[in-house]
């Protein structure tokens, strides 16, 4: 995610045109709000993400992991992702119009009640009915469950553990993930701290004995409902964080927060993009997300499209400072 953090920054300063990033838990959307841009995650293997480290040959980790541009227009998303799907054999149809008579577009405002997940800020709560109101409100037709962050979580938890702590002069040393993040936050572990919050994840996010399985049922069924009632001609918009972080040393303080938001589509392996809605009254970026089925990836384009249309999309810094 730092990675991505700095390329946002520059994309949002007007210093770059792209960046391109790997998102497992939602690394190119997060920072993509940051800075107020756009970042899209693409449906699982229309980019495909050999050679990524840390690698796994797990079905889920390779559904989850995919890699995703940020630019400042929606054009230049569109563009890049006709450029590289060329080179696979999933047809996105990209040049295809979209109906909006003919597209249902539903939203949600926040997670829900889910147990240990702070409440999302009126604010963009507000920017998604906003967003949804310049198509149609229509609220999604399906429960939204209060056990969804450990529903989303359960696939995590059967993934195999990767192994990625490597030290160069003794690869046998087995490191500590939680030693390594604490020296992550003062910069003086060699590991990125995306990587490390996984790893930590992974090893001491468990659920009860028994409970993990009918978790990871759950979310299945909870997958397929919401892939039905999508569709091929269906979107959701979606809050992509649960508040915007005034100061930037609390971004790290806010990631068990907002990856519940961002890791949804992930988990789900279905296409998001975030999308900057201009500034709140802080002159700090605001944005929605906005998921579709798989292999819809040209609606969650469109959408974005027509949103930036409606309300300017990325900020110029000349405008923001005037402000």
């Amino acid at each position: 995610m730092e990675k991505c953090l700095f390329q946002a920054a520059l994309l949002g300063a007007g210093a770059s045109v792209i960046g391109i990033g790997s998102d497992l838990a939602g690394s190119v959307r997060l920072p993509a709000f940051f800075c107020g841009v756009f970042g899209l995650k693409p449906t699982p293997n229309v980019i495909p993400n050999r050679d990524h480290f840390p690698s796994n040959d797990d079905e889920g980790f390779r559904n989850c992991l995919t890699f995703g541009p940020m630019t400042r227009y929606v054009d230049d998303l569109s563009l890049f992702m006709e450029l590289v799907s060329t080179k696979t054999n999933c047809n996105l149809r990209l040049d295809e119009l979209v109906d909006w008579k003919q597209t249902k577009v539903y939203y949600r405002q926040n997670l829900g009640k889910s147990f240990g997940i702070l409440s999302i800020s009126p604010e963009l709560e507000q920017c998604v009915l906003k967003a949804a109101d310049y198509f149609s409100k229509r609220d999604i037709p399906i429960e939204w469950p209060a056990s969804l962050l450990e529903m989303i979580m359960s696939p995590f938890m059967h993934m195999k553990k990767i192994d990625a702590l490597i030290d160069i002069k003794n690869p046998k040393l087995k490191k500590n993930p939680m030693l390594e993040m604490i020296k992550a936050v003062f910069g003086l572990s060699n590991h990125t701290i995306s990587l490390l919050y996984f790893m930590l994840l992974q090893e001491f996010f468990q659920f009860a004995r028994g409970r993990t399985f009918d978790y990871l049922q759950e979310f299945k069924e909870f997958q397929q409902k919401l892939q039905k009632v999508l569709g091929t001609d269906g979107l959701l918009i979606y809050p992509t964080v649960r508040v915007t972080v005034p100061f930037p040393e609390l971004i790290l303080g806010e990631v068990a927060n907002n990856t519940p938001y961002l890791i949804l589509a992930n988990v789900l392996g279905f296409p998001a993009v975030q999308v900057p809605m201009g500034l709140n009254k802080k002159g700090m970026p605001i944005g929605v997300q906005i998921i579709a089925a798989p292999h819809q990836d040209r609606l969650c384009l469109a959408a974005a499209k027509e949103l930036e249309t409606a309300f300017g999309g990325w900020v110029p810094p000349s405008i923001s400072i005037n402000q």
